[in-house]
């Protein structure tokens, strides 16, 4: 038997490729090459953490014999120091090739992998500062023009070649079929850095190095990561591949000199894309705090930004406080009107999102009672002066900002139970998008629902159920959308409720749940809301003007 990374052996013999181990397999091997009574978990979490390499193995078992150590000793010191176990020489077992070490070995395998691929050592550079986490490639596809010239030139002649080189040599794996439903779900094509790559290919860079690396990275994140639009988040898989790589470089490295304003951009658009458990919220709340700080101390005349931020900050303080009992959401949004009003004035154009921020903030805070369901009138008073504030600035604009302004001074309007003149800014916005928008803007499909529970009000309940099939055919383009399709459930139910069927619905209340558990998650407000909701149908009468289905799934 002849082992070797050259070529052309195949006149001598059949050729077998040496693939990488999964862990019950490589924790067998281990087992057997130590002998020392080793626990099978704790020698398939070695194998699993060391990447399935057999060569990786073989050398772990052949210090744990040489040393006489437990294989959780090893993995002890793998996980403390993993450079100096795998680097030096003095920590190889005399029996392999001289002391040759670990990391020699990695370097003879990217040597050839280099060779065939020129973008191969820049790939493993940059891999080996992003996240522990399936790496997307699109973040050096899509990101490309963010890359250094040399890199960009050499990534041109393919990444699929480039990955295929380094995965010749188990430098770096694509999940297999035992990945996780939600990364197969998002169908992005992702690799892993062999974990031992990860210690072993920083260690031999520069610091210097490493900080234009992290600065590299940190703008070409900003350039794939999504951009939240409005009330409406798409997107929502390729946020949650790409959000554990831009938090190990904002959060947990230095920040590199000069990043400062794109890194508060990119952390503000994480906590968009979070959700709202307990967990996520105290998350978020740590996050804002961060991109606020970082755009203060780098940019603090670009107060539209500033005002951005604190206005996504007082929507998160309000959906962790639905009363906002303690006022914070409502002072933060007007915060962030007064930064806008005293940098430009009180008749600029900027104001006109704020204010619809606070109108937001004012519409869904609502009385803290046990039914969370009482809107406050003089809430929606104050909300409805600063919606018609904010549309008086964009008057002479045929707009996004002014679509979503009339949309949300239609639920402003509803709320009152201002049906008619709710119908007409709500039909003012559609009309909005239509002219504006090359597609079908999502937005719509709110619009849509909104509409719908006028019609039920008004008891125009075919009318209602058409709408409700418009709004289901805008969700229905993109499964990103797929929260729509919940919220339109429920209002169907509340529909079948106003009609006395009361089966009918619970069965579309059901039916929302069951697809809110999937979209959000178990523990989500939504769909607690709906759980809620459900309890509610026992009730002899539901009060729709309310707006309990536009507070909760909103």
């Amino acid at each position: 038997m002849i082992t070797s990374n050259a070529r052309g052996w195949a006149t001598l013999g059949q050729e077998y490729e040496v693939t990488t181990w999964p862990p019950e397999k490589g924790g067998q091997f281990l087992i057997k090459r130590v002998q020392n009574g080793a626990d099978l978990p704790s020698a398939q979490k070695l194998s699993e953490d060391m990447g399935g390499l057999p060569l990786a193995l073989e050398m772990a078992g052949a210090y744990c014999s040489a040393h006489g150590l437990t294989l959780k000793r090893y993995a002890a010191m793998f996980e403390r120091k993993l450079v100096q176990v795998f680097a030096d020489p003095e920590n190889a077992p005399r029996e392999y090739h001289k002391h040759r070490s670990a990391a020699a070995a990695f370097e003879l395998a990217m040597q050839p992998a280099t060779s065939r691929h020129p973008a191969a050592t820049d790939l493993l550079q940059y891999m080996s500062q992003l996240a522990p986490d399936p790496i997307p490639l699109l973040i050096f596809e899509e990101g490309a023009q963010q890359l250094p010239e040399s890199f960009r030139s050499a990534l041109a002649k393919g990444i699929d070649s480039a990955i295929r080189a380094l995965g010749k040599f188990a430098l770096v794996q694509r999940p297999g079929d035992d990945a996780d439903e939600e990364l197969a779900a998002a169908d992005v094509d992702v690799v892993q850095l062999n974990r031992a790559l990860r210690a072993i290919v920083p260690a031999k860079l520069q610091e210097a190095d490493k900080e234009t690396i992290r600065a590299y990275l940190i703008r070409v994140l900003a350039a794939v990561y999504p951009a939240p639009e409005w009330e409406i988040n798409t997107a929502w898989d390729r946020a949650r591949l790409l959000a554990p790589h831009v938090e190990h470089l904002l959060l947990t490295s230095l920040l590199p000199p000069g990043c400062e304003a794109v890194a508060a951009d990119l952390l503000h658009r994480i906590t968009q894309f979070l959700g709202q458990t307990p967990a996520d919220l105290n998350k978020a709340d740590k996050i804002i705090d961060r991109a606020l700080e970082l755009r203060r101390a780098a940019m603090p005349e670009d107060k539209a930004r500033i005002a951005d931020i604190l206005g996504t900050k007082a929507l998160l303080a309000l959906t962790r406080d639905p009363g906002d009992t303690k006022g914070q959401a409502v002072k933060l949004a007007e915060e962030a009107l007064a930064v806008v009003e005293t940098a430009f004035g009180p008749n600029d154009r900027r104001l006109a999102m704020p204010l619809i921020t606070l109108a937001r903030v004012l519409r869904d805070k609502h009385d803290p009672s046990p039914a969370h369901i009482i809107p406050d009138p003089e809430s929606l008073a104050l909300a409805t002066g600063h919606c018609e504030r904010a549309l008086n600035l964009l008057a002479a604009e045929d707009s996004l900002d002014r679509a979503h302004a009339l949309s949300v001074y239609g639920r402003v309007l509803s709320r009152q139970k201002r049906l008619a003149d709710a119908r007409v800014a709500l039909t003012q916005a559609l009309e909005i998008y239509r002219r504006v928008c090359a597609k079908v803007h999502p937005a719509q499909g709110r619009n849509a629902v909104d509409m719908a529970e006028i019609m039920i009000r008004e008891g125009a309940y075919e009318d209602a159920r058409i709408m409700l099939d418009k709004a289901r055919h805008i969700y229905a383009q993109d499964e990103d959308l797929q929260y729509g399709i919940v919220l339109c459930d429920s209002m169907e139910g509340w529909l079948e409720k106003a009609r006395g069927r009361r089966d009918k619905a619970a069965e579309c209340l059901k039916r929302a749940l069951e697809l809110a558990q999937k979209v959000h998650g178990p523990d989500h407000a939504k769909t607690k809301a709906l759980e809620t909701q459900i309890a509610w149908l026992d009730k002899p009468t539901v009060q729709i003007a309310s707006g309990v289905s536009s507070t909760h799934l909103a």
